[in-house]
């Protein structure tokens, strides 16, 4: 497995968080980390020559994974594991764009392993789920700028209001 950009420190300067637990699991010879920050075009080869995806949210019901949208672009058998107050829940929900895993909090960790075995590691074989792409329409970028322009146009239509 490889875990790229684990870090936000800037430069070489990122720790590696992901290798140590590794290491006390007894799996570091499996695990890859670069903790460094990558070059979007870079990430986005590693995404398209990965075999398979993993986003792994925060604990923090408010975190939403930012970088969510190239992953399921990627096109690649998908597994995130989020808050079930994530942003991303509603998306990858409605989209069927991967295998999704929710968290409630750490009480829960047996619960989310054993989500995470049934749901990804039972069936991963058995192919992946394919997005459903009419519904991620809504979250390309031309239906995020439509959106967008369109309140733009009604800022514009209030402050040429008499």
């Amino acid at each position: 497995m490889h875990f790229i950009g684990t870090d936000y420190a800037p430069g070489s300067s990122g720790r590696k968080t992901i290798a140590p637990l590794a290491l006390e699991e007894g799996v570091a010879d499996a695990v890859e980390e670069i903790p460094e920050r990558v070059p979007y075009f870079q990430v986005l080869r590693c995404l398209r020559d990965a075999d398979a995806l993993l986003v792994i949210g925060s604990n923090d019901p408010g975190y939403s994974a930012s970088k969510i949208y190239p992953y399921v672009l990627a096109a690649k058998p998908l597994l995130v594991i989020v808050h079930e107050e994530s942003g991303v829940v509603d998306m990858l929900s409605s989209t069927r764009a991967g295998t999704l895993v929710t968290f409630r909090g750490p009480e829960g960790e047996d619960v989310t392993a054993a989500a995470i075995g049934s749901q990804w590691f039972e069936h991963y074989g058995e192919g992946r789920v394919v997005a459903d792409w009419p519904a991620f329409e809504r979250y390309s970028a031309r239906a995020m700028t439509q959106t967008l322009c369109a309140r733009f146009d009604e800022v514009l239509h209030e402050q040429r209001r008499p």
